[in-house]
């Protein structure tokens, strides 16, 4: 199986990105795909010495909300100028876990046996659809776009609204529609996840994915505990978790420090997103200091600072 597996980010994420890469090549023996979304010179230069960097397409220069240069993954895919048997997307501000590469192996054989284009988890609200868009129109938020998009695509909304965090597809033509309906949506809010959801649901052949396992965010990483077991592993409910995702509403289970370091000798501060949960922040923090001793990139502080 060829799986082309990516990540994004501008020079705002970057910090989380490196603790992805990381963790993405301890468990899995391989580097990520990181998709530029505009970071510096010297950030891509640090960056592709353990992750394959995929230079943002010329087309797509300016000031773009990341979330539209996440949908443009299929500009980045056919830049490679390969063919892929599956595709996977992970958020920059996710770490995978002892056991990801195994299960996620499993979980691609398992989509190109049955046929399933589209699997992800859903989104940690666990709303449907329907709710979603009450939801957030009572917090003022522009669905408009969205609740059309379902009504004329014959979409259920009584269906499971998706988190985008983490997905797996079999089609070239699902990216480029995902890209397609995010770049045209007026929304407000969510545009790449709404749009994800749309275009998910209009394929009519979607594989729900347990979130404990594949995509632990929000109110889930207030139940993670180490695992006894496997050293370095944690389990959500019970299940053995292989990704857990640094988001949660309101930053009720992850914090946001600064990260005073050096990049070329030239002083960097940069944000990053932290589990509130110690086992989680240590796993974070110590793929970080691997980071750092691999390049030997040199922090200005003695750590981290709130």
């Amino acid at each position: 199986m060829k799986i082309f597996a990516a990540s994004g980010t501008d020079a705002n994420a970057f910090v989380p990105v490196l603790i992805l890469a990381e963790s993405y090549q301890q468990m899995r023996g391989e580097v990520v795909n990181v998709c530029d979304f505009g970071m510096t010179p010297a950030q891509v230069k640090l960056l592709s010495q353990y992750a394959n960097v995929l230079p943002r397409p010329e087309d797509l220069a300016g000031d773009i909300h990341p979330y539209k240069m996440k949908s443009a993954l299929s500009r980045y895919v056919s830049g490679t100028g390969e063919s892929y048997d599956a595709f996977a997307w992970i958020d920059a501000d996710m770490v995978v876990l002892p056991g990801f590469s195994e299960s996620f192996e499993e979980q691609v054989a398992r989509q190109l046996k049955s046929g399933k284009l589209i699997s992800a988890a859903p989104d940690d609200n666990d709303m449907s659809l329907g709710e979603f868009c009450i939801h957030c129109t009572q917090l003022g938020q522009d669905l408009r776009y969205f609740e059309k998009q379902i009504s004329d695509r014959g979409i259920e909304k009584t269906n499971a609204y998706f988190n985008c965090g983490f997905f797996i597809c079999l089609e070239y033509d699902f990216l480029e529609d995902w890209r397609q309906t995010t770049w045209q949506t007026t929304d407000s809010c969510l545009i790449d996840q709404n749009a994800f959801n749309i275009v998910a649901y209009s394929t009519g052949n979607v594989d729900q994915l347990s979130r404990a396992k594949w995509n632990a965010h929000g109110r889930d990483l207030g139940k993670v505990v180490p695992s006894v077991d496997r050293p370095g592993s944690f389990l959500v409910d019970g299940q053995r978790s292989y990704a857990v995702h640094a988001t949660s509403e309101g930053m009720r289970f992850h914090e946001h420090r600064v990260v005073n370091w050096a990049i070329d000798d030239v002083p960097y501060a940069a944000e990053m997103k932290l589990f509130r949960n110690p086992s989680l922040q240590k796993t974070q923090i110590d793929y970080f200091l691997a980071v750092l001793k691999r390049t030997d990139t040199p922090l200005l502080t003695p750590f981290l600072a709130k």
